[in-house]
C-alpha cells in the first residue's frame, strides 16, 4: 500500500500490466514507477515514468536499467540512446535536467527534473 491506501503493483508481487505495447508494473523493486493514461487521440501523454530520489531504499542505477529495458520495447534505439544519455547526467537529486523533447516515427518523449526532484520520462504518440 502506498501513503494513500492504495495497492500498487509491484515488480515481483504482481502480474505486469500491458498497455499501448509497453510491459511494465507500476512500481519496481528499483523505485521506478510508471502510470499508464489511457488516452484517444495523439499529443496525450499515456505513459509517464518516475526514477525516484525521494524514497528510501531506492537504487538509481537499477531504476535507470529497469527505465531502459521498459522504453526499448517499443521506442527505437537511436532515439533511446540519447533519452539514456540526457537521463544519465542527473545523478544526484540536486542536479537539474531542463524539460527537453525526444522523438521517434511513432512517439514523442520529454525527459525533465528540477532542482530536488525526481526524473519524469512522459511519452505520447506524436
Amino acid at each position: 500500500m502506498d501513503s494513500l491506501g492504495r495497492k500498487r503493483r509491484i515488480e515481483g508481487e504482481t502480474q505486469k500490466r500491458t498497455a499501448e505495447g509497453f510491459s511494465f508494473y507500476n512500481s519496481y523493486k528499483s523505485g521506478l514507477g510508471v502510470s499508464y493514461e489511457s488516452v484517444n487521440g495523439k499529443d496525450l501523454m499515456f505513459l509517464q515514468s518516475t526514477i525516484h530520489f525521494d524514497r528510501d531504499g531506492v537504487d538509481y542505477n537499477q531504476q535507470v536499467k529497469d527505465l531502459d529495458e521498459l522504453l526499448r520495447q517499443k521506442i527505437d534505439s537511436e532515439a533511446m540512446d540519447k533519452i539514456m544519455k540526457y537521463v544519465k547526467q542527473k545523478t544526484k537529486r540536486e542536479d537539474i535536467l531542463e524539460a527537453k523533447e525526444f522523438s521517434d516515427k511513432t512517439y514523442g518523449i520529454q525527459v525533465e527534473s528540477s532542482y530536488w526532484d525526481n526524473i519524469y520520462i512522459s511519452i505520447w504518440y506524436k
